[in-house]
């Protein structure tokens, strides 16, 4: 139909200017990816802020993430001190709950965490506290993410651990995505005497970085990204 249309009521400038765009490339990329993100990123992002089921794993061991479609993931030979791992919300902002596999002195727990801006930026470590003699068999929970307002931390609210350690879940000045939420890759790790343990996921923030909701896909339903992120 195009050139009945140039025809009859397109300008000269008009016409140009569309038949210009048409053989740039450029302007085909743009037209796929925003029909990607128009059809894609609205029920993605539904779908990973939906209200998590959280309470029951952390009040019965019986419905912790365990073996079968949440296995945890292993890329290499890791020593395990916590099974049957689940993330979730409730009275907290992002909470950790799971069994003990050894009874110890105390393990340590990490986030390390890259938030998407254009590019994944680089990685960092965020001490979130210990689990202090942990019992095998027993049920142990730490909160991962806390909610504050600082007097110097500008619009940040959530923070992974302490906030005094200046670690904020989410950037609030960064305008720059395309897409209509904040996304952060994150690794939990946990220390004891034999090594570290590793437990991934990605966390889902809305866009406009306020309030303390956080969506969590969980390792076993978040993609092919954990062997890349270990390579890096």
């Amino acid at each position: 139909m195009w050139p009945l249309i140039r025809k009859r009521w397109a300008s000269q400038r008009i016409s140009a200017s569309v038949s210009n765009a048409a053989l740039d490339a450029r302007t085909w990329i743009v037209v796929l990816i925003g029909g990607f993100l128009y059809v894609a990123a609205p029920g993605m992002y539904h779908r990973a802020t939906a209200p998590v089921a959280s309470a029951p794993p952390f009040a019965s061991s019986s419905v912790l993430c365990s073996d079968g479609p949440c296995a945890p993931v292993h890329l290499k030979p890791a020593p395990q001190y916590l099974k049957e791992i689940g993330l979730g919300t409730g009275p907290e902002p992002l909470s950790l709950g799971a069994t003990s596999v050894v009874t110890a002195e105390r393990l340590r727990v990490f986030v390390d965490y890259s938030e998407y801006r254009s590019e994944w930026m680089p990685k960092a470590r965020a001490f979130i506290g210990e689990l202090k003699e942990p019992v095998k068999g027993k049920t142990e929970r730490l909160q991962i993410i806390y909610s504050a307002v600082k007097a110097n931390g500008g619009t940040n609210n959530l923070w992974w651990g302490d906030p005094s350690q200046n670690h904020a879940v989410s950037a609030p000045t960064f305008n720059g995505s395309p897409l209509p939420a904040i996304i952060v890759r994150g690794r939990v790790a946990i220390i004891g005497s034999s090594g570290e343990q590793h437990y991934y996921f990605i966390l889902v923030r809305g866009a406009e970085n306020i309030g303390t909701q956080v969506g969590v896909i969980p390792e076993y339903e978040s993609g092919d990204w954990i062997e890349s992120w270990e390579k890096d």
